[in-house]
């Protein structure tokens, strides 16, 4: 049943209120998976592009070992898509899991609660450790602090435009994908949780 408009309250109150409806709901959790799985693809596409050096088979490239630690090393390549893209992006998904998980079980600290903090400080240590493999392998193209890299986007078929190197790796790579993860794992498993 849809509400008619209030005359003298406000909107945000009309929409809140039309929020106990489960097909406006529906609605919005779908809205909100949308929206974070296209801003994952995005930020997913940056980050490829910008670590487009290590996808390539040559010694300085792809088929270089990156270590980790003194004794932990990986190929290059997947390095980087394995221990930088995809932690970046699991750490906001197990966020958003763990967020529900809390939420959703009631008072105490019950197995499932537990689980859902354990959860989020799991993610906590999975962006760390993307965010530390992304900067030590891409963060070479924003320059240094005092002394900034620009470059152009000649990749993305847009005129030749300098670019601030650190604001395109965090604002088309970095944000958005996990934003994006964060919003989509919400909204999946706010689904889940309410099945």
């Amino acid at each position: 049943m849809v509400m008619p408009l209030p005359k003298r309250r406000s909107i945000v109150r009309y929409i809140v209120m039309d929020l106990r409806n489960p097909t406006t709901r529906a609605i919005l959790l779908i809205a909100v998976v949308a929206i974070g799985s296209f801003l994952v693809y995005a930020g997913v596409n940056g980050a490829v592009w910008l670590g487009s050096r290590w996808f390539t088979p040559s010694s300085d490239g792809g088929e270089m070992t990156w270590w980790l630690t003194n004794f932990f090393g990986v190929r290059a390549q997947e390095c980087y898509t394995y221990f930088a893209i995809g932690a970046w992006v699991a750490s906001a998904v197990c966020e958003g899991v763990g967020i529900v998980l809390v939420a959703h079980c009631g008072c105490g600290f019950t197995k499932i609660r537990i689980a859902g903090i354990g959860l989020m400080l799991f993610g906590t240590f999975l962006a760390l450790e993307g965010f530390n493999t992304f900067d030590w392998m891409v963060g070479g193209l924003g320059g240094q602090p005092g002394k900034v890299n620009y470059f152009a986007l000649w990749n993305f078929y847009l005129p030749t435009v300098k670019i601030n190197g650190w604001l395109f790796y965090a604002g088309a790579c970095l944000v958005p994908s996990y934003i994006g993860a964060f919003m989509a794992s919400l909204g999946i498993s706010r689904y889940v949780s309410t099945r």
